[in-house]
């Protein structure tokens, strides 16, 4: 019931936010009471026939191997009760009726196959370990547990007979595949890599070249994926990305330029393509980087101000800036790079109008929470300062925001006072999202989800949103609006079906009360 219940909870929060000044109007919010045992069961299914503009929700309330009974609600476009009623039928039946439904056979409760993945040690060689991995399926949870048992080790030998250093690597639990890209111990080794492929049982099937004409060490990466034919729940990985910052030897391995990055491109054939460019600092630590559906990626992250090479600058605590940088996927090119430094985020920061503390980023560690790309090509970091102690617990404490318009520069700064102070939204920090709405294309939505509690029966966080809005002319930003509170009563967010789009800048939460006994829908029209 827990995800039934999240669910709803999203709803009530939504509805709260709809105060007109906000230009966001709730059309339609209702209240609804279930039975004992569909509050005992769980939500399987939210289905919205746009036709018939029905919402129907499919709650199991017992199971096993052979049969599943199912409380189902049916509700119309503005949240009526249309229709409750109780189906019975044969697992593999069901699975014919309903398309959602997934039927796992005898033979596939247990799914049991082996990989191979890279052992870290502290010599720095590369040592392969091999897995088996072990997937069971509950009838109960309704999905797959993973089990992982590390066996025997691999330790991969050159043609020369010498052995690898590890550098970086990806991997494919799908298909097996294993990408390592290594060196041996050699003058050139920081400028000559090989990139390795090995096969689940790791064994070696191919390796090509991987040269510079000057010491280089790859700093991140990151798999290219897409989705799995064969499960639309899951990705397969194509190839990844992997950053390469010059470092310091001798003089004649030495780039001049310590700024000369340069991405690479590998795919699962071992095709490699290069991308050099120029960073705007030496030390760069790259966090993540966001696909916007265009072919375009944004490597995004903090840097020092610090003219030494990435190998002599010891692991910063404070920083000095921001980089960004587009990487245009398809032309192989870099579109941009920029570095927005402290002090000028300071002169563009941003509050809503009646908060009264006024929260910023000045360099601290930072826990980044998602990344945005809007269709103008703006992006949007959100993240939170956290303080750690000395046995690393941390404790979050303000929201940052950062707007930078489509060639990279910063438009503004947002600091965010959270509303909860408790034990778990201190551990465990608030989670966000840019939501999906509006109608003039005039805005975006920021939605911060507070912690309120932990429901020990349900074994879930109870989630409340507050909503604000952000102009795309000047940057400004509303108050924030608490949602998911009627006649004095919570609602929290489902985990697993917590709103979506209706279109026309339209739209729909879910949620429920605290026990899960009443559900609750809400319709909400963005500017």
């Amino acid at each position: 019931m827990k995800y039934f219940k999240l669910l709803f909870v999203i709803c009530g929060l939504c509805c709260a936010m709809a105060a007109p000044v906000m230009a966001q109007t709730v059309e339609v919010e209702k209240v609804h009471e279930i039975s004992r045992r569909a509050k005992r069961g769980y939500l399987a299914k939210m289905d919205f026939d746009e036709a018939k503009g029905q919402y129907t929700l499919y709650f199991v309330v017992s199971e096993n191997k052979r049969r599943i009974k199912l409380e189902v609600y049916t509700f119309d476009r503005d949240f009526n009760l249309v229709e409750q009623h109780e189906e019975e039928e044969m697992v593999e039946q069901l699975s014919k009726k309903y398309k959602w439904f997934k039927y796992v056979s005898p033979e596939k409760e247990v799914i049991i196959w082996e990989n191979v993945t890279v052992e870290s040690n502290f010599v720095g060689t590369l040592v392969l370990k091999k897995k088996q991995i072990t997937r069971k399926w509950s009838w109960y949870y309704g999905g797959y547990s993973t089990d992982v048992k590390l066996l025997e080790k691999i330790k991969p030998r050159s043609e020369g007979g010498d052995k690898y250093y590890y550098k970086a690597h990806y991997e494919d639990e799908k298909t097996g595949n294993l990408i390592v890209v290594a060196s041996t111990k050699n003058k050139d080794a920081n400028k000559n890599f090989e990139v390795l492929k090995f096969n689940r049982s790791g064994e070696l099937l191919e390796r090509t070249n991987l040269g510079f004409k000057f010491a280089m060490m790859p700093i991140f990466t990151r798999r290219i994926t897409q989705p799995d034919p064969d499960d639309a729940e899951s990705t397969i990985s194509v190839g990844a990305f992997m950053i390469f910052a010059p470092i310091k030897e001798a003089k004649e391995n030495t780039n001049p330029d310590p700024t000369a990055y340069e991405i690479v491109r590998i795919d699962n054939d071992l095709k490699v393509e290069k991308a050099p460019f120029k960073a705007e600092t030496a030390y760069w630590r790259v966090d993540e980087a966001l696909e916007d559906g265009k072919g375009n990626y944004y490597f995004y992250g903090v840097a020092v101000e610090d003219d030494r090479y990435y190998n002599f600058i010891p692991t910063p605590r404070k920083f000095k800036s921001v980089q960004l940088l587009k990487f245009n996927n398809i032309a192989n090119k870099v579109e941009y790079v920029t570095a927005t430094n402290i002090k000028e985020m300071l002169t563009k920061a941003v509050n809503p109008p009646s908060q009264r503390r006024e929260p910023e980023y000045t360099g601290g560690p930072f826990s980044v929470k998602g990344s945005f790309v809007n269709e103008e090509g703006e992006f949007f970091l959100y993240g939170q300062n956290y303080k750690a102690d000395s046995k690393g617990a941390i404790t979050y404490k303000d929201v940052i925001g950062l707007y930078f318009d489509p060639k990279g520069a910063l438009r503004a700064m947002y600091g965010i006072d959270p509303v909860e102070n408790n034990r778990n939204a201190k551990s465990l920090g608030a989670p966000q999202y840019l939501l999906p709405a509006g109608l003039s294309g005039k805005y975006m939505y920021w939605m911060l989800t507070e912690i309120d509690g932990f429901d020990l029966g349900e074994n879930r966080l109870e989630l409340y949103p507050r909503i604000a809005r952000i102009s795309k002319a000047d940057g400004s930003i509303t108050d924030f609006l608490t949602l998911g509170v009627v006649d004095k009563k919570k609602y929290y967010l489902d985990s697993k079906y917590p709103y979506f789009k209706l279109g026309d800048g339209r739209l729909v939460f879910f949620g429920s009360s605290s026990n899960g006994k009443r559900l609750y829908f809400s319709r909400v029209r963005f500017d």
